[in-house]
């Protein structure tokens, strides 16, 4: 099954930001990647827009620390291994990570590229079907 692609009206009014906007979050890993579907033409795959549209913070209190939305994507895959029986350092090996670069993401300390917060979400996905094949 072909995943649909979105041009950039679609995003734009999807994720409500403006063309630079989407451009300037793409170039700091912020935001998923284009796809070139023609010379002057880029679209993005629809579930790369829904998954990033997820990871955002559904509302700001300006009392409170909120969570940026790579922390939450990260927690997030940290409780899915947990809840399966995995640590951060069996993620960190299985995703070819260093242990404490992912807790510099997972603190926010430094933000990791959209790429590799999905490279971290593939290699909980292979553990999980490695655990269920045993």
């Amino acid at each position: 099954m072909s995943d649909q692609l979105l041009r950039f009206p679609e995003v734009i009014a999807l994720v409500k930001k403006s063309r630079g906007a989407i451009y300037v979050d793409m170039k700091r890993g912020d935001f998923p990647i284009s796809i070139s579907i023609g010379r002057r033409a880029v679209a993005w795959k629809r579930s790369d827009i829904e998954t990033w549209l997820s990871t955002r913070p559904q509302s700001v209190d300006l009392k409170v620390r909120v969570m940026t939305p790579t922390e939450e994507a990260i927690n997030a895959i940290r409780a899915r291994a947990r809840k399966k029986g995995f640590k951060m350092n069996d993620i960190a090996y299985a995703s070819g990570f260093d242990q404490a670069q992912l807790s510099r993401w997972s603190t926010g300390k430094t933000v990791p590229l959209y790429s590799n917060i999905i490279k971290l979400e593939q290699a909980v996905d292979a553990l999980i079907a490695a655990k269920a094949s045993q």
